[in-house]
């Protein structure tokens, strides 16, 4: 096991200093005012867990845009991106720090970077981007050899150099999801995710999470056509079978949370806005489900939200195990100065939610 008992940004996205010293072993609950940085705290979570994965730098997820980027570091951080915290298998201190190496002063370049590709798609040999810089990757204090093994981020103008260093045995997944999902879309990973569901045996665990939404469901498969593939639905109705965008946007946000949420099985899932399209008369039982699912799969959840009726729900339904939930409100004492959080969790939660204490 993986899980994060503690975090700290060193240097990301304005939240330099943050420092969590304690995080719940099931749900943490990211709130705070809007633009206090929530899903920039998601997404240092995420790059930190998969810190064994150089590429994570460049998902769209982190950089918030389809445009392809040369300089990993860049918009990030300033110099360099550095994270730091603790794990539950391990009482030391684990750290990921990455740099950015140009390769335009030739008197800098790296001999690996000597050495040119193809440009994928090009159909071409002659069709070749040069290396123009490389990712440097230090792992608790100790900079990753690109000569140990290295792969390349390639974007139009150029490609990357970034090392591969081994992925420790056993370790969980981490997923991020975002707050907003376009419902007709279902990529491969996805349809992997579910496949993987059904062949673990959760699908009606899924069931039951979505019945939450909507108690006619009765089942549901992937189809595919011409324009690729899609979760259909059946009902107790006696409808015939339809698109899951058909009940609501809600229903295939709940999809993904669930299908997501077995994917991570061992290690951690990251969720924006995670109250989006829940109505909050359903907030009690998601919650539930979610639980059911999470401990079931032994993931951890992190997830931002700046809603009242999801915060309270989550409480309620955690009930007796109060423990496993946490609520981070994240502030800032000065406008200039560093970032920090709130902690509640257990009996000071309760009391919190009882005392109508501001905790988003």
């Amino acid at each position: 096991m993986s899980h994060l008992r503690s975090f700290r940004v060193v240097r990301y996205r304005g939240l330099d200093g943050l420092d969590i010293p304690r995080l719940a072993p099931r749900v943490n609950l990211i709130t705070g005012k809007n633009a206090a940085g929530k899903t920039s705290l998601l997404e240092a979570i995420w790059l930190f867990y998969g810190r064994f994965d150089t590429p994570l730098v460049w998902n769209q997820n982190v950089r918030r845009s389809p445009i392809a980027a040369i300089d990993p570091v860049k918009g990030l951080a300033e110099g360099r991106i550095e994270l730091k915290g603790t794990e539950a298998n391990g009482n030391d201190p684990c750290s990921f720090r990455l740099e950015f190496e140009d390769f335009s002063n030739a008197m800098g370049r790296h001999e690996l970077g000597q050495q040119d590709q193809p440009h994928p798609g090009s159909g071409s040999e002659a069709a070749s981007i040069p290396a123009q810089g490389k990712a440097r990757v230090w792992l608790d204090g100790e900079e990753l050899d690109l000569r140990e093994g290295y792969g390349r981020h390639m974007t139009p103008k150029g490609s990357v150099l970034y090392p591969i260093g081994p992925v420790p045995a056993g370790r969980g997944s981490g997923i991020i999801e975002g707050g907003v999902q376009n419902p007709l879309a279902l990529d491969k990973a996805m349809v992997d995710r579910y496949s993987d569901v059904v062949r673990s045996g959760r699908k009606q665990q899924l069931l039951d999470i979505l019945s939450v939404l909507d108690p006619g469901l009765a089942g549901m498969e992937i189809l595919t056509d011409g324009a690729g593939a899609l979760v259909w639905a059946t009902t107790s109705d006696g409808k015939p079978p339809g698109p899951l965008y058909d009940l609501g946007g809600g229903m295939v946000r709940l999809f993904r949370l669930a299908v997501n949420l077995n994917a991570a099985l061992g290690g951690v899932l990251l969720v924006d806005e995670i109250e989006n399209g829940l109505h909050h008369s359903v907030l009690g039982e998601f919650w539930r489900g979610l639980n059911r699912m999470a401990r079931a799969a032994n993931v951890q959840v992190f997830a931002a939200t700046h809603s009242h009726e999801c915060i309270d729900a989550a409480i309620t339904a955690f009930g007796e195990e109060s423990e496993e939930l946490a609520v981070h409100g994240l502030y800032r004492a000065n406008p200039d100065g560093p970032p920090a959080a709130t902690f509640f969790s257990g009996a000071t939660l309760a009391a919190a939610r009882d005392l109508n204490f501001e905790l988003r």
